[in-house]
């Protein structure tokens, strides 16, 4: 063999190296970016976001089976599936007007610790990546009882998009019918 044709050992485990560590580095710069993908949708007129990852479905609306004497943010229940879900209505939470759903109606099947249940979305636009630097706090003049639900707001050109805090809506006591019927009870 000519010294044209020896493979240098030393040379190639150095550039694979060099491959390899350049691309740990890209990945840390795209980590550092920091952003989130996000659900895009519309509850009435407001325009909402959440986490992509609380988001297990996006479904036509069914028929939505109403129970008595619940609080006005629950529209009801739906049996998807065999699993029995609670549909939420944002709007009522957030003092919005509250309209029938249209055709562009759809319900977002949101988890998060175990717990489900079903967003009435007048509209969804889509995911969308936002950059975590983005989300603004809620400002202190939103009632305390709706700051919970939401981990910030987007300020857009159209106007303000209010980040759903999905953990904080599923774990409020508003959201839980069995704590309210305690605390009444109690």
């Amino acid at each position: 063999m000519s010294a044209e044709e020896r493979y240098d050992i030393q040379k190639i485990l150095q550039d694979m190296r060099a491959e390899y560590w350049q691309g740990l580095e890209e990945e840390v710069v795209e980590q550092a970016d920091s952003s989130n993908e996000m659900l895009l949708f519309h509850a009435g007129p407001q325009r909402f976001a959440l986490d992509a990852r609380h988001c297990r479905e996006i479904i036509k609306v069914p028929k939505i089976i109403r129970v008595p004497r619940l609080p006005s943010h629950f529209r009801g229940i739906i049996n998807l599936r065999g699993e029995i879900l609670a549909v939420t209505d944002l709007r009522p939470l957030f003092d919005l007007p509250n309209e029938e759903p249209g055709a562009t109606a759809r319900l977002v099947v949101v988890e998060n610790a175990g717990r489900k249940t079903a967003i009435l979305a007048t509209a969804v636009d889509g995911l969308e990546p936002i950059a975590t630097d983005a989300i603004e706090e809620v400002a202190r003049g939103v009632g305390e009882n709706k700051r919970e639900f939401l981990s910030g707001k987007v300020v857009l050109p159209e106007g303000i998009m209010l980040v759903l805090n999905v953990g904080g809506l599923l774990g409020s006591s508003t959201m839980n019918v069995a704590q309210k019927e305690e605390q009444s009870l109690g």
